[in-house]
């Protein structure tokens, strides 16, 4: 799958080293997929967890060279998850940073068996090639990987991929989106993300340049920004949330860059309006659950040359197939089915619920994947998203759409991302509560934004949509997958006496 027809170009670069080229790349995945073959892992599946950086790169490359599915873990790894995959017959071996919790995986049974430094001096000290021993073992023929995605019972799901559905959909967006050999790739994503996955994999099976980025680069958007502007990469993928924590003054210079912005809600109108003042060549909005394979329906938003609004998120990509479920007078279920909806959920990392393994479904010979995402069909046949179908609310026994109240603060000039949720105050009162978030991480005014936002609500929406309080913040805090992190702001909201309650409990 991998692109080594030129052996002496760059294949990993980071800024202020030299670059490793595919000729040296080769060597260290060969020799790592041979200490997996002296060890008997066959159709088997491997952990890997650590920071972001050409160890976990090689890692994942060794893995898929060897046959082996890889399963890529965010870091922290909780401790339960871990524990849990000890126990799972089809896992045999872990690749694991020793400063990413090495000891609860010694914790639960897994021996450090060799240190990677000794395999090529790619890897740093401290990165360990674990094994667990094994009463049975579970063969894992056929999948490429496994990601962990949240589940209804509260524990996560496996989502199992193909390798022949990996494979063809690199090849597709390869194709949708071509970037000749030695073009910079931004390596941005974490590896427990899929998008990742498309950044690695997409890069290196074109010839292209992976530029790395370290955790900490990644979190910090001013050094981000300072990355790209003095890479100017080909390829860029991002969040929205991570997009809009850039600096405003972040742009200049990327007249042959694509960015692509997947993962959460983007509005065609904040889309153009950044793009008007700066110099990129192209942006795309993107949609796709871990379950369809990294990117299911994409559109090009700039330049504009489709009257697209709103939350568009583009067309069906090749090779899948779009259905829309359900009797509502607008929006309805979004289910996609084709050659690139996963396997299926794996017991990873504990029982899967009945209601997740039945968004899965065969039918026509082909499988489909209910996503529980609501949209709207376009006279063009382009999709507009409208938000989860499971994110309504009711207070003093009336039900209230989360996502409407967010949509309406982000039309607000200023507000990058917004994120509603129901609350209890410490009296006990029961409402709905709303973050904002500025865009670019500069100052902000938050008495200011705060009347702007609830002037927007109060003039467009009925008052029982109307939060009981507005909490401002100026960079949003995010996920290692670059998402919005519902979890630190569900702590804010804890710090400032709201109590986020689980609407479905």
């Amino acid at each position: 799958m991998l692109d080594f027809s030129d052996p002496t170009a760059p294949a990993y670069s980071t800024p202020g080293a030299s670059p490793i080229t595919y000729a040296t790349l080769r060597e260290t995945v060969s020799a790592l997929a041979r200490q997996f073959e002296a060890r008997g892992l066959s159709r088997t599946a491997v952990a890997v967890a650590g920071p972001r950086g050409l160890p976990a790169i090689t890692s994942l490359l060794a893995a898929y060279d060897a046959n082996l599915c890889f399963l890529p873990l965010p870091v922290p790894t909780p401790p339960a998850w871990i524990a849990t995959l000890a126990a799972h017959p089809a896992l045999s071996a872990a690749i694991v940073d020793g400063t990413s919790g090495l000891e609860s995986w010694e914790a639960a049974g897994w021996a450090p068996v060799l240190e990677l430094s000794v395999v090529s001096g790619q890897f740093p000290r401290g990165w360990w090639l674990l094994s667990i021993e094994r009463t049975e073992a579970r063969h894992t023929s056929g999948l490429a990987y496994v990601l962990p995605t949240s589940g209804s019972t509260g524990t996560p799901k496996g989502v199992e991929v193909s390798r022949d559905a990996f494979e063809r959909k690199i090849a597709r967006l390869t194709t949708l989106w071509p970037a000749a050999p030695r073009s910079r790739w931004l390596n941005w994503h974490h590896y427990s993300f899929d998008v990742s996955l498309w950044e690695v994999f997409g890069c290196l099976s074109t010839g292209g340049t992976l530029v790395g980025t370290d955790d900490a680069t990644a979190a910090d958007p001013w050094a981000l920004a300072e990355v790209i502007e003095s890479t100017n990469p080909k390829v860029i993928s991002m969040t929205p949330s991570g997009w809009r924590n850039l600096p405003d003054s972040f742009g200049s210079g990327l007249t042959d860059s694509r960015l692509i912005l997947a993962g959460e809600l983007a509005r065609v109108e904040e889309i153009r309006s950044w793009a008007t003042s700066r110099d990129i060549k192209e942006i795309w909005n993107a949609y796709g659950p871990t379950e369809a394979t990294i990117y299911a329906t994409a559109g090009r938003i700039w330049p504009a040359t489709e009257a697209w609004h709103g939350a568009s998120i583009g067309r069906a990509l090749p090779g899948v197939e779009v259905r829309l479920r359900g009797h509502g007078p607008t929006a309805k279920e979004l289910v996609l089915g084709g050659e690139s909806i996963a396997v299926g959920y794996g017991s990873w990392f504990g029982p899967v619920g009945d209601f997740d393994q039945r968004r899965f479904e065969r039918a026509a010979d082909k499988r489909w994947y209910s996503t529980g995402d609501l949209v709207t069909f376009q006279e063009d046949e382009s999709l507009q998203f409208m938000g989860r179908g499971d994110r309504q609310v009711k207070v003093q026994g009336v039900r209230i759409e989360l996502g409407a109240i967010e949509t309406v603060a982000q039309r607000v000039d200023g507000v990058g991302s917004a994120s509603a949720a129901l609350g209890m105050n410490r009296r006990g009162r029961e409402g709905v509560v709303l973050a904002v978030i500025g865009k670019g991480g500069d100052p902000l005014d938050e008495d200011l934004m705060r009347r702007e936002v609830r002037q927007a609500l109060t003039a467009t929406l009925p008052s029982h949509h109307q939060p009981a309080h507005i909490m401002i913040m100026a960079v949003a805090p995010l996920t290692r997958s670059g998402k919005l992190d519902a979890a630190s702001i569900k702590d804010a909201w804890l710090r400032s006496g709201w109590l986020i309650k689980d609407p479905h409990h």
